[in-house]
C-alpha cells in the first residue's frame, strides 16, 4: 500500500511542473501566430492521449495484465525523462531575446493577479468551469445505467465522441488561427459550449446527447487553446509561469473538490437535477462575463 501511495503522489506531484513548462515553452520559442498554432498543436496532443490512452490501457491490459502495465509505465517516464532532457538541451539556442531580467525576476502571484484584472476574471471563469462540469463525469455513467438500461455502449459512445470533439477543436486552430478579437471569439464559443451542455441535461435520445456532447468538445477544444494564448500573450512575460501554474492548480485541484460537493449534494437530489443546475448556473455565468471582457478586453474583445 505505502509503494502505491507513494507512486501516485510522486507521479501526480512532479506531471503538475510539466503542464506549466510545456505551456509556457511556445512563448519562449515563437512569436505572434506562431504561439497559438503552437499551443493549439501541444493541447491537441493532450487532448488525443486523453482518447487514445484508455483504449491503449484496456487493450495491454488484457494481454500482460497489471505487472505489465507498471513495467510499460516505467517504460514510459524512462522515455519521457529522456525527451525532456532532449528538449532542454534543444531549445537552448532557440530561445527568443526578451528582457535580462525576465528569466531571473520572480513575482508574487498577487502581484501578477492585481495588475491583470482581465486575467483575473478569465481564471475566476475557468475555476467556476471546472466546478459546475463535475456532474457530467457522473452524469454519462448514471444517463448510461438509468437511460439506455446499463448500456456499456451508450457510455463508451459518449466518452469517445466528447474527447473527438476536443481533438477537432484543436486541430482546427493547429491549421488556422484566429488572429483579431479571441477574447470575443473565447465568449462566443463559451456561449455554445455552455448552451450546449444545457441542452445535453435535458436530452433523453442518445443521438441528441451525442451532438450535444460533439458540440461540448469542440468548442471546448477550441476555447481551451485561446484561453491559453491569452494567459500567453496577454500579460507581462514575467507573470506568464505564475497564470500557467494557477491555470494547472484549478485543473487538477478543483475536480477532487467538485466531486466531493457533488457526492454530498446527491444525498438530497438526483445527479440529473444536479447536472441540469450546474448547466444553467454555467451559463448564466458566461452571459455576465461580457461586461469584465469588454472593460478590460480591449485589443482581443472588441
Amino acid at each position: 500500500l505505502y509503494y502505491i501511495v507513494a507512486l501516485i503522489f510522486i507521479a501526480n506531484i512532479f506531471s503538475a511542473f510539466f503542464n506549466p513548462a510545456i505551456l509556457t515553452l511556445p512563448l519562449e520559442i515563437e512569436k505572434g501566430l506562431r504561439v497559438q498554432l503552437l499551443t493549439a498543436r501541444l493541447t491537441t496532443v493532450t487532448s488525443m492521449t486523453t482518447v487514445v490512452g484508455p483504449i491503449l490501457g484496456l487493450l495491454i491490459f488484457n494481454k500482460v495484465g497489471v505487472t505489465g502495465l507498471f513495467f510499460i509505465s516505467f517504460i514510459s517516464y524512462l522515455v519521457s525523462g529522456f525527451f525532456a532532457y532532449e528538449l532542454t538541451r534543444k531549445t537552448k539556442g532557440h530561445l527568443l531575446k526578451h528582457d535580462s531580467d525576465v528569466h531571473t525576476k520572480s513575482v508574487p502571484i498577487v502581484t501578477t493577479l492585481s495588475r491583470n484584472y482581465l486575467i483575473a476574471v478569465m481564471l475566476t471563469l475557468f475555476l467556476c468551469m471546472n466546478l459546475l462540469l463535475s456532474p457530467i463525469q457522473v452524469l454519462m455513467p448514471s444517463m448510461a445505467k438509468n437511460i439506455f438500461n446499463n448500456s456499456l455502449n451508450s457510455l463508451v459512445y459518449m466518452e469517445v465522441i466528447f474527447g473527438l470533439g476536443v481533438v477537432l477543436g484543436g486541430i482546427i486552430l493547429s491549421i488556422y488561427s484566429i488572429k483579431k478579437k479571441e477574447l470575443y471569439w473565447v465568449w462566443v464559443l463559451l456561449v455554445l459550449f455552455s448552451s450546449s451542455y444545457v441542452l445535453f441535461n435535458t436530452q433523453h435520445s442518445i443521438v441528441n446527447l451525442l451532438f450535444f456532447l460533439f458540440l461540448m468538445g469542440s468548442s471546448l477544444g477550441l476555447v481551451n487553446v485561446l484561453i491559453i494564448n491569452i494567459f500567453q500573450e496577454r500579460p507581462l512575460k514575467e507573470d506568464v509561469p505564475n497564470i500557467m501554474s494557477i491555470t494547472n492548480l484549478i485543473s487538477t485541484a478543483s475536480v477532487p473538490f467538485s466531486l466531493t460537493i457533488l457526492a454530498i449534494l446527491q444525498k438530497y437530489t438526483g445527479v440529473e437535477k444536479l447536472g441540469l443546475y450546474s448547466s444553467i448556473g454555467l451559463f448564466l455565468i458566461v452571459l455576465l462575463t461580457y461586461f469584465p471582457f469588454k472593460k478590460w478586453g480591449s485589443g482581443v474583445f472588441k
